[in-house]
């Protein structure tokens, strides 16, 4: 099956994930999230049909080029792809807008299902890249130190690229568009250093089973992240302000392949060098 078939399936797999957990959550009556004003469910599914197959494009390079068993790569995705699409959004949503009528964890339980039956499709239809690089060889020492400026790292991108769009979308927040608020710069903070924790955790299983080149690493994963903190859950997000959507989808792209850089290059294993070369010269010598 070409990679195009393999893409469309995965999207059907993530949207039947949608509509088998709002049937369940329905039938066990427990709650749900609302619609924002002035949205309504035929609005709400026709802006998934656009967001959805750019999540799947993303995370497509990413997944074809993780190696490791089956079950290795599935536990990776699910929790790259939880961490980002779920708990990441709904603790930006919480504090950055007044949209959740409902707990951010019931909110996450909303995004299991659609993240596994998504997973599960991926792992199925790609096969394994071959045999992971693994991490760079370190030591107990250099491992602390390389967390600790990885943890450090993300904030100070968050912040920095955030301060570049802040001119053209602060006034939204302000003057609270489509329930939008800002949030005190010592909230920010605090929330960033959490959310540095938890993406520093999901991306790490990622990076020990990539297959490929560290530059392919950077490109991969740095389009996946892009697309599944904000990119897809933008391009929906159809009632907010354009120039908001714009604005933050350009930071949202920048500061992703900033932070896989960084995890990159403090954490990656290098590529090795062919053994082959110096046999043959030393051959033809010979």
């Amino acid at each position: 099956m070409k990679t195009v078939g393999k893409v469309v399936l995965c999207v059907v797999a993530y949207i039947a994930g949608v509509m088998l957990s709002g049937m369940i959550t329905g039938a066990l009556h427990l709650p749900s999230p609302g619609l924002p004003a002035g949205v309504t469910q035929q609005g709400a599914f026709g802006a998934m049909l656009v967001g959805v197959p750019l999540l799947v494009i993303g995370l497509t390079p990413l997944a074809m080029g993780l190696g490791g068993s089956r079950l290795q790569r599935a536990i990776a995705l699910f929790t790259v792809l939880f961490v980002a699409i779920a708990v990441n959004t709904m603790i930006e949503a919480k504090i950055f807008s007044t949209f959740l009528n409902i707990s951010v964890p019931m909110m996450c339980l909303h995004y299991v299902l659609p993240c596994l039956l998504l997973t599960l499709a991926m792992v199925m239809l790609f096969k394994s890249a071959g045999q992971p690089m693994g991490f760079a060889s370190l030591s107990t020492t250099q491992w602390a130190g390389r967390i600790a400026a990885a943890w450090l790292a993300f904030p100070v991108i968050y912040i920095l690229f955030g301060m570049c769009v802040a001119p053209f979308v602060t006034q939204a927040y302000l003057d609270g568009i489509a329930g939008l608020k800002l949030p005190p710069m010592s909230l920010i903070l605090e929330v960033q250093a959490g959310r540095s924790l938890l993406f520093l955790a999901s991306s790490l299983p990622i990076v020990m089973l990539w297959a490929g080149s560290r530059k392919s690493l950077l490109l991969a994963f740095g389009f996946a992240e892009a697309m599944m903190v904000g990119i897809h859950a933008l391009a929906q997000a159809y009632w907010l302000p354009t120039v908001l959507r714009i604005g933050h989808s350009i930071e949202i792209t920048f500061d992703s392949f900033a932070y896989i850089a960084v995890l990159v290059f403090l954490f990656a294993a290098r590529e090795k060098k062919s053994a082959e070369i110096p046999s043959a010269a030393h051959a033809v010598v010979a």
